[in-house]
């Protein structure tokens, strides 16, 4: 029987407790962030890149409800992909717009189930990813699927992830494929990766 975790003591923002994440190294390079959140939409840990620009200041995410830190569609969007993930085992991606300063930012959280009852969350910044997108007229949708795709999910794991048909998937893959004038959807997803249109 999966028991429920309670808050835990906050830990210093840009440092990964050795004893849970444990890929520090891999978490240092990463220009992300990561936490750990409870089915209720608790987070339980915390670790951010080095300067990273957060809506709160760190120390105000460990041990709060995602209601009391972000806005509340932001929030909901985000329990939504909380329960996909932990009901269907499946990664689960939100991308959402956020007010930081006089700026308007473009995130992308993805999730995947740790345990019946929390997810891993990275939430990546990728305003800027959209800009080498446009080289390719790459739609939005278009580069979640791709996303998908250098992930190296089936048309099947993406429908799922997308909540769209595995048909929609097809035809988006094959948009990706044209407008990048790519022969298979590794190539797309291989240039992709090097050029940085994932973020």
């Amino acid at each position: 029987m999966a028991t429920r975790t309670g808050p835990q003591e906050p830990i210093e923002a840009g440092r990964t407790p050795p004893d849970e994440l444990g890929a520090g190294e891999v978490l240092a390079a990463m220009p992300d962030m990561v936490c750990r959140i409870s089915r209720e939409g608790r987070y339980l840990r915390y670790d951010a890149a080095k300067g990273l620009e957060t809506y709160v200041p760190p120390a105000d995410f460990t041990g709060r409800l995602l209601h009391d830190v972000l806005p509340p569609a932001i929030a909901g969007g985000a329990m939504t992909c909380i329960e996909s993930a932990l009901a269907t085992g499946l990664p689960q991606t939100y991308v959402y717009h956020l007010a930081l300063g006089d700026d308007i930012r473009r995130f992308e959280m993805c999730m995947v189930a740790l345990s019946p009852e929390e997810v891993l969350t990275v939430v990546r910044d990728v305003t800027t990813s959209e800009r080498p997108a446009q080289t390719y007229g790459l739609t939005p949708t278009e580069l979640a699927v791709l996303s998908c795709v250098a992930l190296g999910l089936t048309d099947k794991e993406i429908a799922s992830n997308r909540h769209i048909s595995p048909l929609t998937v097809r035809k988006h893959v094959a948009s990706i494929r044209r407008r990048m004038n790519a022969r298979s959807r590794t190539e797309a997803a291989v240039r992709a990766v090097r050029e940085g249109l994932l973020g």
